[in-house]
This record gives C-alpha cells, structure tokens and sequence, in this order.
C-alpha cells in the first residue's frame, strides 16, 4: 500500500492495488486515465528496469504519450 503521508496529502486520488508488473493491467487503471481525456502521462516510480518500463509500455500500447521522470542518488 501507499505511504500514508501521500495517501493523506493526495486528498481526491484513487488508489489501486498494483499486483502486477504494468500497472495497466490493474482492472479500471487506464479506464480512469482515459476518462480524464488527457493524452499525456507523466511515469515515474521504482524498479525502472521492470515496472515502469511494463507500465510505459501498456500505456503506450493504450494510445498514450509517455514522459517518464528519472532521478539518480550517486552511492
């Protein structure tokens, strides 16, 4: 589940359980995305290497456009 601070700062948000690797795969996910007739997503999250690339990937194949926002900690 999400951190309670952001559950508490996101005031009108949906939540959904993310059980699989895309997040588009969540029932109702990209049904919400679509019902908010922007074309645009912004993608950012963990496991880059699995998670986001299989959400950028599900949300491309779903006719969206794709920004993806990367950081990087130096060790």
């Amino acid at each position: 589940p999400s951190v309670q601070a952001i559950r508490d700062a996101a005031v009108n948000a949906k939540f959904f359980d993310k059980t699989h690797f895309s997040c588009t795969a969540e029932p109702g996910v990209v049904d919400l995305l679509r019902a908010a007739k922007r074309p645009q997503v912004i993608l950012t999250g963990t496991e880059t290497h699995v998670c986001v690339l299989q959400t950028a990937f599900g949300l491309q194949a779903a006719g969206f456009e794709i920004a993806a926002v990367f950081t990087h900690k130096d060790d």
